[in-house]
């Protein structure tokens, strides 16, 4: 064994050392000697080979470093399929947090200049053996069958299989082992608002001390109107919308969305309702939740695409109570609205709302002072002007970590992601779920869907259940995981 070429490998596994120190703060111990094998194999290698490797893993940590830098965790196989699915997405967020992708390319450019001059002091004296391919094709192998996650290069250890589950359009069929059926004629209007990424916690509303939602609070007081902190379905969009629209108890039923068996659109055909889904997000952006939230039961589907020219990942959620403005709501009907809101990087409000700072944090309070804007001009034409029994509820798909524990986005089981508003309220209609709403702690995104349910017709009463909660992770197939909440206490 040639001493060149184990110097080459040492030297190179302290930089990755000092690199990772650098940007996580801790030295993976466990998986130094692994580290230390597979650079020492791949040293043996044509040199032009050996370049090549080095590349890669420059750019392999530099992906790894950039995601810790701004998510405070390491990266999986998950956030790589979802990447795929919102590449340009992703890629605004981090170019708009040019600090956090500074940091990141930084680190990663001193690793992989400081490779590079070893390699150039060291590139000659290392011994080149025809086994050395094969040496490191086995260590790869080696560190595959096994879960070493901490090192971006090792990521391929995570699991495949939900990419698969998950690019196949849920099947329907109409021969359902139990099919639920109406038990009364639904009356109500039913006014679903999904907001994005929007935490109880920003809202004056709930507590915070900046005044940004004026709106709200001046109709907090009216009578049927009401608001709770929530629990959300999930972490991310992509799962947390299509639970919403397919109710589910817990990650063990998912064979019910995939047969669309709760399937609130579906239910509400059936039950004589017009159906609408409209998005102030692109198609882009929704296009794989599309195949699980009912496309086939909905009579009016639209995006940004369709309300504005050269839309690219939203709008500005104006054009939703627009679009909700020019319906026939004398027709009863079932509407969910889905926002833009605080979706990254948090500019999604037109100026005149810019009444806080323009750093990250101020952007997304600005955005809270706009949704509470769009919610509450909803909420005053429903009041003015509906006619029918009306229900109108509002939430978000999940909430957003802003710093807190260094981390921002969401896709993690943090209080922050998972603690969204509820708000209610009702015109023309009076019952007794009223009461246990108002009696309830809190909210939960499965009470929101049975709630629903309830005033569609297919349910004699409701009840708040609070027990037994279910917060599921960025996979709907639950390869990411789910997390069971009990004993749950409210701020």
């Amino acid at each position: 064994m040639n001493f060149y070429n184990i110097l080459f490998s040492l030297t190179s596994v302290l930089l990755f050392l000092v690199a990772d120190y650098l940007i996580f703060g801790t030295i993976f111990q466990k998986e130094i000697f692994l580290l230390f094998l597979l650079i020492l194999c791949a040293s043996y290698m044509h040199r032009y080979s050996l370049f090549v490797f080095l590349i890669t893993i420059f750019l392999f940590s530099f992906v790894g470093y950039l995601f810790y830098s701004y998510y405070g965790r390491s990266i999986t196989i998950n956030d790589i399929v979802l990447f795929t699915r919102h590449t340009t997405e992703t890629f605004d967020t981090f170019f708009d947090r040019r600090a956090v992708f500074l940091k990141a390319f930084v680190v990663s450019g001193l690793f992989f200049a400081a490779m590079i001059f070893a390699f150039a002091t060291l590139g000659k004296k290392l011994k080149k053996h025809r086994m050395g391919k094969l040496a490191l094709i086995s260590v790869i192998f080696i560190i595959l069958g096994g879960n070493f996650k901490n090192y971006s290069v090792f990521l391929l250890a995570s699991s495949l299989k939900d990419y698969a589950l998950i690019e196949k359009e849920a099947p329907y069929q109409t021969n359902f082992f139990s099919d639920i059926e109406a038990l009364k004629e639904g009356e109500a209007n039913i006014i679903l608002v999904i907001g994005e990424s929007l935490r109880y916690s920003k809202m004056r509303l709930f507590g915070y001390e900046k005044d940004t939602t004026p709106g709200l609070d001046r109709l907090k007081n009216k009578e049927n109107f009401i608001y709770k902190p929530c629990i959300s379905y999930a972490t991310s969009t992509d799962v947390s919308v299509p639970l919403l629209l397919n109710p589910i108890e817990n990650p063990k039923q998912l064979r019910n969305i995939r047969l669309f068996s709760r399937n609130l659109f579906r239910l509400a055909k059936k039950n004589g309702y017009r159906t609408y889904f409209i998005s102030s997000q692109s198609q882009r952006v929704i296009k794989y939740m599309k195949k699980f939230i009912g496309m086939r039961f909905i009579d009016v589907f639209k995006t940004c695409e369709d309300m504005s020219d050269g839309c690219k990942f939203g709008m500005m959620d104006g054009k939703l109570l627009e679009e909700f403005k020019s319906m026939d709501l004398n027709k009863k009907s079932f509407v969910v609205l889905q926002m833009s809101g605080q979706h990254s990087p948090y500019r999604y409000y037109p100026e005149e709302f810019g009444r806080f700072s323009e750093d990250v944090l101020g952007r997304y309070d600005n955005s809270v002072l706009y949704t509470d804007y769009v919610i509450s001009e909803i909420i005053k034409y429903i009041e003015n002007f509906a006619k029918r029994p009306t229900v109108f509820i509002f939430t978000s798909d999940h909430g957003e970590m802003l710093g807190e524990k260094s981390r921002w986005g969401h896709n993690c089981f943090e209080k922050e992601v998972y603690s969204v508003p509820f708000v209610f309220y009702t015109k023309n209609l009076e019952d007794k779920a009223l009461k246990e709403i108002e009696n309830a702690h809190f909210m939960t995104h499965y009470n929101i869907s049975e709630l629903i349910l309830y005033y569609l017709g297919y349910s004699s009463s409701f009840s708040p259940k609070l027990t037994d909660i279910y917060v599921n992770g960025t996979m709907i197939t639950g390869e990411d995981g789910y997390i069971k909440l009990e004993n749950v206490i409210i701020d």
